[in-house]
């Protein structure tokens, strides 16, 4: 069996809910063994492990990856060998900074860009070059660029995995304000894979974003959506690194 702290999403498709008497585990890699029962792979204080459970305690959702090509070349893309593009550092950040203000003072961008701007300046000051090198992984591979909400979320919450499955011990259950954060994301991405609308994910959205203290309207769905997974994914690479334990 494979190392469960690195379990590979392909060879476990599923998500789990386990019912027990006294309440419910949620296990976010599972596979059916098709012999009545489930594996999954459970995290407690001692870390993951894999256990076999009966079926007919468990409900099975296929992960989304897994649905149709489309969400296996977005695995591929997110989990493979793209090559990093390294074209972030405190120089391009100081020269990005100086352009938006630029911008904004000219009236070419929304006085909302110097918040995002400010938030930006904050998140990036006194970085490591292992700080720069994680930013630039997460860059490389997000859509940042664009306002489709379901690709936003759909990737962001890929990369964000990725960086908690390396350092799955750094993020107790005890992080209760981490994991609400997390929580919410993922119920994004679970009504995005359902197929609701733009309108019937505006309140969703607008409830993850508010974990961040950001302002969030619908034109501003692309951008500020981004804003708070970036920042997410900030949290989630500061509290996986040595230093931060």
């Amino acid at each position: 069996m494979n190392d469960p702290s690195n379990p590979d999403p392909k060879e476990w498709p599923f998500e789990a809910h386990i019912e027990y008497p006294d309440g419910r585990e949620y296990c976010q890699f599972a596979k059916d063994n098709d012999d009545g029962t489930v594996s999954v792979i459970s995290w407690d204080g001692n870390g993951p492990a894999a256990k076999v459970v009966p079926k007919s305690q468990v409900r099975l959702k296929v992960r989304p990856w897994e649905k149709a090509k489309a969400w296996r070349s977005l695995y591929a893309e997110v989990y493979g060998e793209k090559e990093v593009e390294n074209k972030f550092n405190q120089e391009s950040l100081d020269e990005c900074l100086r352009v938006g203000r630029e911008l904004v003072a000219k009236g070419e961008k929304p006085e909302s860009e110097l918040e995002m701007l400010r938030e930006l300046e904050e998140s990036f000051r006194g970085k490591t070059q292992e700080d720069w090198d994680a930013y630039n992984f997460f860059f490389t591979h997000f859509p940042s660029g664009t306002a489709d909400h379901s690709l936003l979320i759909t990737r962001g919450l890929f990369l964000i995995d990725r960086k908690i499955l390396q350092k799955f011990d750094a993020f107790p259950r005890s992080l209760s304000v981490f994991w609400r954060k997390i929580g919410k994301l993922n119920f994004l991405r679970e009504q995005v894979t359902r197929g609701f609308s733009s309108h019937e994910l505006t309140e969703l959205i607008d409830d993850f974003v508010a974990e961040f203290e950001l302002q969030s309207s619908p034109e501003e769905w692309g951008d500020k959506l981004a804003l708070a997974i970036g920042l997410l994914y900030g949290e989630v690479h500061r509290r996986g690194r040595p230093t931060s334990r």
